[in-house]
């Protein structure tokens, strides 16, 4: 009687299969030995009549590569221990679970000369399994580099200079070279850019990108390289660093063991040529993460072999529990993420890697000491960071970004800037370290901005050994290009926005450029806080940027051996010079060796075309605070001494202007009346 009833059943299921004309879930195999076969091509399947249908489970073990150029159905596994290549933008490997074995490899095709993105991969599924030893390999698979040429991409690079996306491409020293940021550091889909060449050597390639939608869990044991590449060398010069790509992980759970590593670093080359770093994020449930061990992937974001933190690249994590001393397992990565906003740490802070705290307008509390020893670390815009002593030494740096400040106006008392870094103790740069303070660049604010307020480093007390310091060169407004204005307060064009070309005057700031009053001066001598402004262009060629902002107040002894430089950017070919930046130091006493100098030098224009005028530079000593607020509305003018120089300062001042016709800058060192004053009749 049962053996019956089971026949029923089975003739039942039977008919319905032929009724509803779908086949039971089959194990499929790809049998191509050798080279690349199309998915779609039954004949490089078992059986060589079908390929894979919904439901099925899919072994991929042979040497061959699978080419899949359209999405498939939704699989119900798919177990590789071969190589798959995605081909296309929206092509989406479905499955309930992918497993990536040892020995496995997901890839991409070869860089594209497009600056539309062309290839990335797309995996939807329940989870997704990266085995030790299996790997994605999409290093160098986004937009393609060029010889003699910018390449391909959003933060292209030009000339020979390294590709933006996560950061900035290097090297930044103040011109329209370099290759800009772009994305989204929390929902990054986007290939990374082309380095820039001159000569015969091409750019590097940008890193290509990889998406993983999964509803469970993600476990990332092998490597996902996503990196950029390095420049090549023509006759001993190289070319531009291609920029990382990006990594953008959904899950409700993330692992990985300590073999694991996600790899966005830009392109490594010679001569500081380098590629910023990409970005990565990893979206999970926190809740349910809890209860798993922490992961021990390695991140990584690194600018090529470049200590710069604004070249890094992002890294957005739903919250903070991974992130802990002596950050072993982040590499040259800016932190984003809600809990990044407000971020404390109880002793000594001695990365032994680059880091950046990524969220804007973020508070950073550092109970003890920060120490960066031959590493950099980052600070964003409209942030505020606290700590006890700040040291930086063998090489390190520190880039801090600032805020967007629409007017001049907001910038007009101590208690107003882009970002603040204040030191219980002393600011101490050893040789080879630098500081370098961002007014407002536009990749970093996402708006087109006429001024910016610098950010602002208090300490007890500072002291910069020589070739240390704090560098602003070409940290303002950028020049104009053809037919674009440049920006900043003192921009040079009879209009005063800048329109460059032949009728184009020279950026002021302290001083005139060439073309007198076309663009008129601004800010104030005696409390400076404002960058220079953009030159304009030229027929050919992009204006220079003008100079940037410093500001450093200490309550004691600031000892400068080194350098403060805010002077103009150098434009490129045929353009209007820029105008200098501000350098405003205010110190209970001031002192300076015949090393130190202070810098805010006008740019120079090409030639027959119009000067960048000279910057400002204050330097006030031994100022209460009502007289440090009077600098700012006029009330203390009258009551100081002013010179233009100090008998304890030995080093050089460099207000020049870019060129003879422009005017220079202005120069102020400041004390106050003490003592009696006896009257004689």
């Amino acid at each position: 009687m049962k053996t019956k009833a089971l026949l029923h059943i089975f003739i039942a299921t039977l008919a319905f299969t032929q009724i509803s004309g779908t086949a039971p879930a089959a194990t499929r195999t790809w049998q191509l030995a050798s080279g690349e076969g199309d998915w779609f091509d039954p004949l490089n399947w078992d059986g060589q009549t079908t390929v894979p249908a919904a439901g099925d489970d899919v072994v991929v073990n042979t040497p061959g590569t699978v080419l899949l150029t359209n999405s498939t159905p939704a699989l119900a596994s798919l177990s590789l221990v071969g190589t798959m290549s995605f081909s296309g933008w929206n092509t989406v490997l479905s499955a309930t679970t992918v497993t990536v074995s040892s020995g496995g490899v997901l890839t991409l095709p070869p860089a594209y000369e497009s600056e539309t993105p062309l290839h990335r991969i797309q995996i939807e599924c329940e989870d997704f399994t990266l085995a030790s030893g299996a790997s994605v390999n999409i290093s160098a698979r986004g937009h393609a580099g060029k010889a003699k040429e910018s390449g391909f991409g959003p933060g292209k690079g030009n000339q020979p200079k390294g590709a933006g996306h996560g950061g900035q491409g290097l090297p930044f020293d103040g011109d329209h070279y370099f290759g800009s940021p772009y994305g989204d550091p929390v929902a990054p889909i986007l290939p990374g850019s082309a380095g820039g060449a001159k000569w015969t050597a091409r750019g590097g390639h940008g890193g290509g990108a990889i998406r993983i939608s999964a509803t469970g869990a993600v476990q990332v044991d092998g490597t996902i390289n996503a990196a950029g590449e390095g420049g090549y060398n023509a006759d001993g010069t190289y070319s531009g660093g291609g920029s990382g790509g990006s990594v953008y992980i959904q899950c409700e759970t993330f692992s990985g063991a300590s073999s694991g590593l996600v790899d966005v670093s830009g392109g490594s080359t010679p001569q500081d040529k380098n590629g910023a770093g990409g970005r990565i994020a990893i979206h999970y449930d926190v809740a349910k993460q809890a209860l798993l061990p922490v992961p021990q992937v390695t991140f990584r974001a690194k600018p090529g072999n470049a200590l710069r933190a604004d070249s890094m690249g992002s890294l957005y994590l739903s919250d903070g529990s991974w992130v802990a001393a002596p950050f072993t397992r982040f590499e040259g990565v800016w932190f984003h993420g809600a809990w990044a906003a407000n971020w404390t740490f109880a002793g000594n802070f001695s990365p032994i890697n680059s880091i950046g705290f990524g969220q804007p307008s973020a508070t950073v509390n550092i109970a003890g000491d920060i120490i960066l020893d031959n590493v950099c670390l980052g600070l964003s815009g409209g942030s505020e960071m606290f700590c006890g002593n700040l040291v930086l030494t063998n090489g390190g740096s520190m880039s801090v970004l600032s805020a967007y400040t629409p007017v001049p106006a907001a910038a007009t008392t101590t208690t107003q800037y882009g970002s603040l870094v204040e030191a219980s103790g002393r600011i101490s740069l050893a040789t080879g370290s630098w500081v370098y303070p961002f007014v407002c660049l536009k990749p970093y604010s996402g708006i087109a901005n006429t001024n910016g307020v610098a950010p602002l480093f208090k300490a007890a007390a500072v002291n910069i050994a020589t070739n240390a310091g704090f560098n602003a060169m070409g940290f303002g407004p950028p020049g104009g290009g053809h037919n674009v204005n440049p920006w900043g307060t003192g921009n040079g064009n009879a209009s005063g926005r800048g329109y460059g070309r032949q009728a184009g005057a020279g950026a002021a700031h302290g001083g005139f450029g060439t073309g007198g009053t076309l663009a008129q001066r601004y800010g104030s001598a005696f409390a400076p806080v404002f960058p220079g402004s953009g030159g304009g262009a030229g027929y050919r060629g992009t204006g220079a940027p003008g100079g940037g902002a410093i500001r450093l107040q200490a309550t004691g002894v600031v000892e400068l051996n080194g350098t403060l430089t805010a002077e103009a950017g150098p434009h490129n070919g045929d353009a209007q010079g820029a105008s200098g930046g501000s350098v405003f130091v205010l110190a209970g006493a001031f002192r300076g060796g015949k090393h130190a100098l202070l810098n805010t030098a006008g740019g120079a224009g090409s030639d027959g075309r119009a000067h960048g005028g000279g910057g400002r530079i204050a330097v006030g000593i031994g100022l209460t605070e009502g007289e440090i607020a009077g600098l700012f509305t006029g009330a203390s003018h009258g009551r100081l001494i002013v010179s233009t120089n100090d008998v304890h300062y030995a080093g050089a001042v460099n207000v020049d202007a870019g060129g003879a016709t422009a005017q220079p800058g202005t120069i102020q060192f400041m004390t106050a009346r003490r003592g009696s004053v006896i009257l004689l009749r």
